[in-house]
């Protein structure tokens, strides 16, 4: 090992990651907002930039594309159950919604 090497493994101390409390890991917006944008990205095949352009210009929220990324994300878990019956798997042994 290079002397910068062990100078890098000495100098740092542990990293020390704090645990995420439970109110971030929520959403501030509730089911009813999801469920306009499961629709609006599932059935109207809206790109992310024209879901975010559109709960702008509708409803003057601010949202970004990651947000609304991991809000349809959140909403796959409803889907699951019957995604599996829909294509024939055993519950909890397969397919998931990607």
């Amino acid at each position: 090992m290079s002397a910068i090497g062990v100078w890098q493994s000495v100098a740092r101390p542990a990293a020390r990651v704090a645990a995420v409390p439970d109110a971030a890991k929520g959403t501030p917006l509730g089911p009813r907002v999801h469920a306009v944008a499961t629709y609006l990205k599932t059935f109207q095949a809206l790109s992310y930039e024209q879901l975010q352009g559109a709960f702008a210009n509708l409803f003057g929220l601010t949202i970004s594309q990651g947000g609304l990324m991991n809000m349809l994300r959140r909403a796959q878990g409803a889907f699951a159950a019957e995604w599996d019956k829909a294509v024939g798997v055993a519950p909890g042994q397969g397919h998931r919604l990607r």
